[in-house]
């Protein structure tokens, strides 16, 4: 299970790439790269629930992950709603939802790898 949400986390954290340096550099993507972001991004954090919640007791390491990546999609969500009323996406913000959602992929990571999730 841990290598099915790393493994959307990833094909997430891909699709957002592209759409921040696309922002970034002052393009614009089509509408299908927010659709994927999302669809792995909420796939992965159903999965690390899901693994949180089979866990008989669970790492303070996949709590934090959990929590670090519910803050990034909160982070996401703000985006979207920004973009959908056709405002410029803040950098700042961008960069925040980025690096929260990073840090809480190798929280995670390490957690697994190490087998402190479990």
């Amino acid at each position: 299970m841990y290598a099915l949400s790393i493994g959307s986390f990833v094909l997430a954290a891909v699709a957002g790439l592209v759409m921040g340096v696309t922002v970034l550099t002052k393009k614009t993507f089509a509408r299908s790269w927010t659709v994927i972001h999302g669809i792995f991004a909420v796939t992965g954090v159903v999965l690390l629930i899901s693994i949180v919640l089979k866990a008989a007791a669970p790492a303070v390491s996949l709590d934090w992950a959990l929590g670090i990546f519910v803050v990034a999609a909160l982070g996401g969500a703000t985006l979207l709603a920004i973009d959908l009323m056709g405002k410029k996406l803040p950098p700042a913000l961008l960069m925040v939802h980025a690096l929260a959602a990073v840090t809480a992929l190798v929280v995670l990571i390490v957690s697994a790898v190490t087998g402190t999730g479990s």
